[in-house]
């Protein structure tokens, strides 16, 4: 919201307002901080989060299923970290010069987008795999997942600097085709395809 603000109106001054004696600069550190700390997985330096679909917030063992508790698994998906990359890129676009703390997120924008190709891209098919997870994984192996199309996680990729313009191009294709498969009733924004086997959410 600060990022449009300050975008749109060209008044950068709303940073240095102080809110209960910490301005609002130093309120988006550390929001983003708080991620680094607590959402970054050590051995794959990548967000993770709950396992859903695509960029939806509910999760499959549980209902309604969009709280973190003992049903959850944690996993690792390019939509949280192509969000994670706008966020810092908006903050470093307005942020008063600071070498410190410049340095740090450039880097971090650098190792995520690494750490995203690494991981979470599928050479083979093109696409990126929809989870990586952390610890186990709530389906079971037979529900072929792997074989699913992100849609939405993709765009955001996109929008995050992730793919080149012949990826986009490709992507775009695939979801067109995606659609065509399913029926035609959707436009290119339909989630995912093929859809989950049924049974595997409770929800």
């Amino acid at each position: 919201a600060l990022f449009r603000y300050v975008n749109i109106t060209g008044d950068s001054s709303i940073l240095d307002v102080i809110c209960n004696g910490t301005s609002m600069q130093v309120r988006m550190d550390r929001a983003l901080q708080y991620v680094f700390n607590n959402k970054i997985s050590s051995f794959y330096g990548l967000v993770f989060g709950a396992t859903t679909i695509d960029w939806g917030d509910i999760q499959p063992e549980d209902v309604p299923g969009y709280n973190v508790d003992s049903y959850t698994h944690a996993a690792i998906d390019v939509y949280d970290n192509a969000m994670m990359t706008i966020a810092i890129q908006n903050y470093l676009s307005m942020i008063h010069t600071n070498s410190t703390r410049v340095a740090f997120y450039k880097n971090m924008l650098t190792s995520i987008s690494s750490n995203v190709t690494k991981y979470l891209w599928d050479a083979d098919h093109l696409k990126y795999h929809p989870h990586v997870y952390i610890y186990d994984r709530p389906f079971p192996l037979c529900s072929e997942e792997d074989a699913i199309y992100y849609h939405g996680g993709t765009i955001i990729a996109a929008l995050a600097g992730y793919l080149s313009r012949d990826q986009i191009m490709q992507a775009y294709l695939d979801m067109v085709k995606n659609v065509n498969a399913s029926g035609g009733q959707q436009t290119i924004g339909m989630s995912v395809y093929p859809p989950y086997m049924p049974g595997l959410f409770q929800n």
